[in-house]
């Protein structure tokens, strides 16, 4: 593994945050914080001081009016969601504020076997057909042109709220909420939930004196400021969920977000706790990414969204229960899949992988084929591509790594695809089974033309002696917090250090444990390097440099500084 040491921050920023310690200086620097007050900022986030005004977005004024126009005509709304995590929760957020508000409401979340990706044409058939006057899409409808305009053709009004690539030309809808849309809006990374959580915000904070005025006759009992802060919940797993960049507001929404979720008042995310063994556990970004996250996006991959969503807005303890059993066995089953699958690709993979690994099985599930490839990129460090076939088309799942562009990649070969959407490390396709073979040659003579990827890179923040690591800059490091992309966690290194007690840990000693030494300052620190058992004989009692996170470890009612490696290396000569 490469080490890449980043440059220091300027001796001026440094001298003006004093006494910071310029590790933590460097460090912020590194994220974007140039000045001493955006690092005071970033150190001490403000929640109403770091969101920006949802009336920001060019057309949520319109929404907004046309949302209490529904309200007060009592009007049946449909809001149109998507089938993963980000869309659940999108669902959520608007559907617990408008049945708030005494709105009729009714959801509908399409699955990937019947409908697909996208904005349901059977779904807005449906609507018409029910008398619903007001559509809204919850993270998806950017590009939903042709289910779009039958239900406008319909009369029924249509609000987007998505996040979605923009096409080049935009649906014709009464209101656009995208943070890319009309660029009026200054945080571009918001996910699906977080443009819904701005759209509650606008129905809450509106001053217009009619919105107001019936506003209050629907007060919850906590009162509307607080309401809304307990929607910080869904915005937050949606956020991680969907892979949000946390910087600027992405990241206030997962840090007060994180808050709500410690001490939710939803008894369906109680109960998937409890499914999940973390009822009694801190609830972080990790948190979210390996057990939340995954089990609510479970039905949407195997069954059925509205299971996930149900679960959410359940208000009962016994049918939240019941309903956090089903996800439970949704997620198991997702589980035996996924490892079985990678079995298979592991094995056909093998040690040498190209540069761009394309897997294809017409009967893979559709629902788990993203999953897939997010393990192969995680595993190989390299793009990948997996497909499968459903319904008469094949499906795929594209997954990039570095600067490689899944969208980008997608529009060489358009011609190919019958429609295509994602982001820049994430896209899913289809084509017809009659471009599958152009469509695997183009991905493989791309992948003999490329270049090997290089040596995996490690960013270190800066170099640290083991004397100045101390309980209080170990805690300043803790806020830096939530972790991601965009703001990962930072990495130190220190350099002819040794290893001592050095030990084999976990199950088959698949771990490292040890502390670590400095014969010249005789400072010392507990360290942990998951996945580094097999490195443990040939370290022990070598001068090394090592690179690690740093972390503060609850022991027996006590915290103990931990550093937790990402690497180790012998000096070179």
């Amino acid at each position: 593994m490469k080490w890449s040491l980043l440059p220091a921050a300027p001796e001026a920023l440094v001298r003006e945050l004093a006494p910071l310690p310029r590790s933590i200086v460097d460090a912020t620097f590194h994220r974007g914080q140039d000045s001493a007050e955006s690092t005071r900022r970033f150190l001490k986030p403000d929640y109403q001081r770091d969101t920006h005004d949802p009336f920001l977005f060019p057309a949520m004024a319109t929404a907004v009016a046309r949302l209490y126009t529904a309200l007060l005509a009592k009007e049946s709304i449909l809001i149109h969601g998507d089938y993963d995590a980000d869309g659940i929760c999108a669902t959520a957020i608007l559907a617990s504020l408008l049945r708030t508000l005494g709105g009729k409401v009714y959801s509908f979340l399409p699955t990937r076997q019947l409908d697909g990706y996208g904005v349901s044409m059977r779904a807005v058939e449906q609507a018409v057909k029910s008398n619903v006057r007001l559509l809204i899409t919850a993270d998806c409808g950017i590009a939903a042109h042709e289910a779009l305009e039958y239900a406008r053709a319909a009369g029924i009004d249509v609000i987007i709220v998505d996040h979605h690539r923009i096409p080049p030309e935009l649906p014709n809808a009464l209101a656009i909420l995208h943070p890319q849309a009309l660029k009026g809006y200054p945080d571009q990374t918001l996910t699906g939930g977080a443009v819904a959580l701005k759209l509650a915000q606008g129905m809450i904070r509106s001053t217009v004196a009619d919105h107001h005025a019936y506003r209050e006759r629907y007060t919850p009992s906590m009162g509307w400021e607080a309401f809304e802060k307990w929607l910080l919940d869904l915005a937050a797993i949606s956020t991680i969920a969907d892979c949000a960049a946390l910087t600027g507001e992405s990241r206030m929404i997962v840090s007060f977000g994180l808050m709500v979720l410690s001490k939710t008042l939803r008894p369906g995310l109680k109960a998937l706790y409890e499914n999940a063994r973390i009822l009694d556990r801190p609830i972080t970004e990790e948190t979210i990414k390996f057990a939340i996250a995954p089990r609510i996006n479970a039905t949407g991959r195997l069954r059925d969204p509205k299971l996930s969503l149900a679960l959410l807005l359940a208000q009962d303890v016994l049918r939240s229960r019941s309903l956090a059993i089903e996800v439970e066995e949704m997620n198991v089953l997702r589980q035996q899949l996924t490892q079985s699958a990678l079995k298979e690709i592991t094995a056909e993979v093998g040690e040498d992988p190209p540069s761009l690994v394309l897997m294809y099985r017409p009967d893979w599930h559709i629902g788990l084929i993203s999953l897939f490839a997010s393990r192969i990129t995680h595993q190989f460090s390299r793009p990948s591509f997996v497909l499968c076939r459903r319904n008469g088309e094949i499906t795929g799942s594209t997954r990039g790594i570095g600067e490689f562009n899944c969208v980008d990649f997608l529009e060489r070969v358009r011609p190919l695809l019958q429609r295509f959407g994602g982001h820049k490390h994430a896209a899913g396709f289809t084509l017809l089974p009659e471009k599958l073979d152009s469509f695997c040659s183009f991905v493989r003579e791309q992948s003999v033309r490329s270049d090997k990827p290089v040596e995996q890179e490690l960013t270190v923040d800066g170099q640290l002696s083991l004397v100045d690591i101390t309980p209080e800059l170990v805690a300043t490091l803790g806020q830096f917090s939530p972790f991601g992309i965009g703001n990962v966690e930072p990495v130190f290194s220190s350099t002819n250090v040794r290893l001592v007690g050095a030990r084999k840990v976990g199950k088959g000693g698949t771990h490292l444990q040890a502390t670590v030494f400095d014969p010249e300052t005789r400072a010392q620190v507990r360290a942990v390097g998951f996945g580094m058992g097999n490195r443990t004989d040939s370290m022990l009692g070598k001068s090394v440099d090592i690179a690690y996170h740093l972390r503060l470890d609850s022991w027996n009612g006590q915290e103990r500084i931990q550093a937790i490696l990402r690497d180790i290396r012998i000096p070179e000569a």
